[in-house]
């Protein structure tokens, strides 16, 4: 897994996301990802599965975000990257970051769209530690960027699965 944090200050979004690439078992696999990117005007970060993160790297951008999370539905069960049950289907161990005009959304594995109420949100599986840390941080006089690197490596000093290099976007 991961973790990222969204961050808004004043009518810019920041958004980062820890650089670890780590298997169910805990192994580090030593390869090179972006977990974040951008597709037309979104900007897009992804915990959990890098298939899923690669194949929201190939949608043709719609022009609304309740229209992305079709346009991900669809790609997702094209390429195969969805558990189906009788009772739902869900992405596969995997949710995102979506900032669309300045707003923060969570797409969550079960398709569950939100838009955050709030000028922060955290995913991963070190989200725990780092909406403590974010709490914490938002108050401290340093830039965004610095708060969400700072974030980031107070949750990597608790999970495993969070490591650097870390890296901020904005939006």
């Amino acid at each position: 897994m991961s973790c990222l944090i969204a961050y808004k200050s004043g009518n810019k979004v920041y958004l980062g996301a820890d650089g670890a690439a780590t298997e169910e078992d805990g192994d580090i696999r030593p390869i090179k990802t972006k977990k974040i990117f951008r597709v037309g005007d979104y900007l897009i970060g992804y915990a959990g599965s890098i298939r899923s993160g690669q194949i929201v790297q190939t949608i043709d951008p719609p022009e609304s975000i309740e229209e992305l999370v079709e346009a991900i539905r669809t790609k997702m069960e094209e390429f195969g990257c969805l558990a189906v049950t009788d009772a739902s289907t869900s992405l596969t161990q995997s949710c995102f970051i979506i900032i669309y005009k300045d707003n923060i959304y969570e797409l969550l594995s079960d398709f569950q769209l939100n838009e955050v109420d709030g000028n922060f949100t955290t995913i991963g599986c070190g989200a725990p530690y780092a909406f403590g840390a974010m709490h914490v941080i938002q108050e401290e006089d340093s830039s965004p960027s610095q708060k969400i690197a700072k974030a980031l490596k107070v949750v990597s000093n608790y999970h495993a699965a969070v490591r650097p290099p870390y890296m901020v976007e904005k939006y």
